[in-house]
């Protein structure tokens, strides 16, 4: 249900006061409201009704803020909250000092439905304490001019010189019934934040219960305690915080060695400190929230910008395969009676195949694989991931690989890329730079029901995988929040917080669970077990290099702008006993075919060419003969897929580099499926 606010705004420009309107609507007011432009005006307002809060311009024809204030202050309980463009400091720190709630900038108006918020709460609790004047001074000083962690240093050290308190601590509640403090004070000094288990503290009392005094005897009725033990309190007191949805999201509090003896009526004073300081808690989550986004996105278009850069580089790292794997199968047919040589240039193709498998695992690690879920042998997956690892991490890291083979899941291959890899990464670095000992164990395990119910999955057959490593461990308190997005203990620029988080998301979406075990200086353990699959993955020969020529004698059309890949294929074609023309682009190429559209019989074309792409080229040949048969090549390309290039008409669908003989197997396919003859 909405709040009703009754609202008296002095402004004279009328735009500014429906967009003034519009913000405390949208942060959930319901608002009935008069505007004035003159003093007399505001003088009647003022006299005809009372009103929850009063928004004023600064500068106006008739009048200005300041002498808006001093009418408004003849009315007590009045909030006064200044909304005004671009004021000076000097201007804006005397309109403060004359009595306004908060000053708020009109191109900031998402600030003001907390700072009407807050003005009107503070109020409500004031109006019943007229008598509690020392009270108010002490608020104020932890309230006048600061924000963020400054406004909470303050508020800790004004009350408690009031109260007699040398400690005090103001804390966000977080998951696992724990607080992280966003100020500590001790001994009337400034310490550095920390977070503590609420189990067993005064703390635990307050966030249960509410406001809590503790006059004596604070350690021994708290015996486990370790800030109660450490900074010898004997007294304390504490009150919750509270969001506008009456939510506790941290606490206030302050702890003495002598014994507290509040003044009369102090938890007026804490109830009007704690809406202060809930209000700024929630204002600067707001703000880190803004700035995770941000980073978010920064972090998105780095992995696009990266995505693109390994597009290319396989693109022209593919053509350039196609060179090397091409010529060399050639010299190794021409060479029957060069054993010797054969051997070596097998070694040739090998390496050249190696290759090839890198710039697949590239295209995977930048997230250009499918992301389709399928059963895949997860043993093949991680020597991949652990060879392209090994060439990147230093020798003074020791690899121990002990994978059963043949573990299969069903799941998004580079997914589970993914997964080892940032898991030994982070293992890696947490052996820098004195090196250890990198352990990666693959196995399958029946799950009983106890041991499923504890890592909350369904009891079954599991894969499961195991990263270990020597190095400097974790501790408990970063192990709580190990998996949370953007919470990273590595230096600036080496690592961004996403890679656990990532992979705990990419697991809970297999079904599937991981845990870790560690301690600080005892290395790290990280285990995931995912659902073993049923059936086993689909088994692909490997291709045998040395396959005879499929032969043909008829008139192919060849595309491409690399002159290397283009130079190849055209003497492997004639080899093979094809007629071959040859263009330099798509343009060029679609050309000659309008010259004489019955000239060929099969249009083989690479996909991204200057001009005019092989796709676009497809299609205008295919206008015009819609039976000639063509097979598109590509490096690499996401601007269209193999389905997508089927569905369009084209007949075959190749990725380079491509052997020689399926090449010319390819051909003899594409040319014998096409039986309709095209009329001249």
């Amino acid at each position: 249900m909405k709040k009703m606010l009754k609202v008296l705004q002095i402004e004279d420009n009328d735009d500014d006061a429906l967009l003034i309107i519009r913000s405390l609507h949208k942060f959930g007011y319901q608002t009935t409201s008069r505007r004035v432009e003159t003093p007399q005006d505001l003088n009647n307002a003022l006299n005809e009704e009372s009103w929850d809060i009063v928004l004023s311009d600064y500068a106006m024809p008739d009048f200005d803020g300041i002498a808006a204030l001093e009418q408004v202050k003849k009315y007590p309980h009045t909030p006064f909250i200044l909304v005004s463009g671009a004021v000076g400091e000097e201007a804006a720190v005397e309109i403060m000092k004359a009595g306004a709630h908060d000053f708020i900038v009109k191109d900031k108006l998402e600030r003001l439905g907390h700072a009407v918020d807050r003005s009107i709460r503070e109020l409500a609790i004031l109006k019943d304490k007229e008598d509690s004047e020392r009270i108010i001074q002490a608020v104020l000083k932890g309230m006048a001019q600061a924000t963020g962690y400054q406004a909470f240093n303050n508020i800790l050290t004004g009350i408690g010189e009031w109260l007699g308190a040398e400690h005090g601590i103001i804390g966000r509640l977080e998951p696992g019934q724990s607080i992280e403090t966003m100020a500590f004070i001790a001994d009337n000094r400034q310490l550095g934040n920390i977070r503590y288990d609420l189990h067993g503290t005064p703390c635990a009392k307050v966030i249960d219960k509410g406001l809590t005094l503790i006059t004596n005897n604070l350690s021994g009725s708290f015996p486990n305690a370790r800030h109660v033990i450490v900074l010898e309190a004997e007294s304390y007191l504490g009150i919750p915080l509270k969001n506008k949805d009456q939510e506790t999201i941290g606490i206030l509090s302050f702890m003495s060695r002598q014994k507290l003896t509040p003044p009369d009526r102090y938890h007026l004073l804490l109830e009007l400190a704690a809406v202060r300081t809930s209000s700024e808690l929630e204002r600067l989550d707001s703000e880190a929230k803004r700035i995770r986004l941000e980073s978010q996105l920064r972090h998105s278009q780095k992995l696009e910008a990266i995505g693109t850069m390994a597009g290319g580089i396989a693109h022209d790292f593919n053509n350039i395969l196609t060179g090397i794997l091409g010529y060399s199968e050639m010299a190794r047919n021409e060479l029957i009676n060069l054993p010797t040589t054969q051997r070596k240039l097998d070694k040739v193709l090998q390496a050249g195949h190696r290759a090839k498998d890198l710039v697949q695992q590239i295209l995977t690690f930048s997230r250009h694989s499918s992301d389709e879920k399928k059963v895949v042998d997860i043993s093949s997956i991680c020597r991949e991931a652990m060879k392209l690892l090994r060439a990147s991490i230093p020798t003074s890291i020791e690899f121990s690989l002990k994978i059963t083979n043949h573990c299969a899941v069903k799941a998004a291959p580079g997914q589970m890329h993914q997964i080892i890899m940032n898991l030994c990464t982070n293992a890696y670095h947490a052996m820098t730079p004195d090196g250890g000992q990198l352990t990666v164990y693959l196995d399958q395990e029946k799950l009983t029901a106890k041991a499923s119910r504890r890592l909350g999955i369904e009891e079954g057959t599991f894969v499961r995988l195991t990263v270990s490593d020597t190095g400097c461990g974790i501790s408990k308190e970063v192990k709580e929040r190990i998996f949370d997005p953007y919470f990273t203990t590595k230096d600036k620029g080496v690592g961004t917080g996403l890679g656990l988080a990532l992979i705990h998301g990419i697991i809970q979406s297999h079904n599937g669970a991981i845990s870790v075990e560690s301690e600080e200086c005892q290395g790290a353990t990280f285990t995931i077990w995912l659902p073993a699959a049923k059936s086993r993955p689909i088994e692909v020969t490997a291709p045998v290099i040395d396959q005879t020529l499929t032969r043909g004698t008829e008139r192919i059309l060849l595309v491409d702008d690399e002159q290397l890949v283009r130079q190849f294929a055209h003497e492997i074609l004639e080899l093979a006993g094809y007629t071959v023309t040859v263009a330099n682009n798509g343009q060029e190429a679609l050309t000659l075919f309008l010259a004489d559209p019955a000239a060929f019989d099969l249009l083989l074309t690479d996909m991204t060419m200057p001009k005019m792409s092989g796709m676009d080229l497809a299609k205008n040949c295919l206008a015009i003969r819609s039976e000639l048969p063509i097979i598109l090549c590509t490096g690499f390309n996401d601007q269209i897929t193999k389905e997508n290039a089927l569905k369009a008409g084209v007949l075959a669908y190749l990725t380079k580099p491509v052997p020689a003989y399926n090449l010319c197997q390819v051909i003899r396919h594409s040319l014998d499926s096409q039986k309709l003859p095209f009329p001249t």
